[in-house]
């Protein structure tokens, strides 16, 4: 099991190791982590063992959303964290951020060498990087590039895509040729 906590629009170091120091599970004090109380307040008893707290941290990623100018000038600074297991591109938004269209697939102009950038300053930090994608074309030339942690799509679009086959489908008669129904 992982747990992930993602850091959106944060461009300020000091506040994501304050974040991280608030999340880091053996900061937590006065807890009995083998009782709990049920609705009636009574304690219970869940005999949780002692690795779960030794090693909650070890389950735990933490990335912090690269998408802005001010982010990518941070980089240094993000990257020595501690306790920062990485960071993770929005390229879409990191497009808008520097005047261009948004988008995802990014082959031009300072988003590109930003991602470039980005994957190797995470690597020499022993970081990992992480970005979106729009097809795995992309997200197979970013982990070349190295990147450890690449999602493609979204729920979303693959679903539209997925229901817009289907109509097509059912478009098309036995031989080929668009019917004229409703579907």
């Amino acid at each position: 099991n992982c747990h992930f906590v993602v850091y959106e629009e944060l461009t300020n170091p000091n506040y994501i190791k304050t974040l991280l120091e608030k999340i880091n599970f053996n900061k937590i004090e006065n807890i009995d982590l083998n009782y709990f109380k049920n609705s009636n307040k009574q304690k219970i008893n869940i005999n949780f063992s002692n690795s779960i707290y030794e090693n909650a941290n070890n389950v735990i990623i933490s990335l912090a959303m690269i998408e802005t100018k001010e982010a990518v000038d941070n980089i240094d600074e993000i990257l020595s964290v501690p306790n920062l297991t990485g960071v993770y591109i929005g390229p879409g938004d990191m497009c808008a951020s520097y005047g261009l269209k948004p988008q995802f697939d990014v082959k031009v102009g300072p988003v590109y060498s930003n991602i470039e950038m980005i994957a190797k300053k995470a690597k020499e930090n022993g970081k990992i990087a992480g970005i979106h994608n729009g097809t795995t074309d992309y997200a197979k030339e970013m982990i070349e590039l190295g990147y450890k942690f690449v999602t493609v799509s979204s729920d979303f679009r693959s679903m539209s895509t997925h229901a817009q086959n289907i109509v097509n489908e059912m478009k098309n008669n036995e031989k080929g040729k668009l019917s004229s129904s409703s579907y």
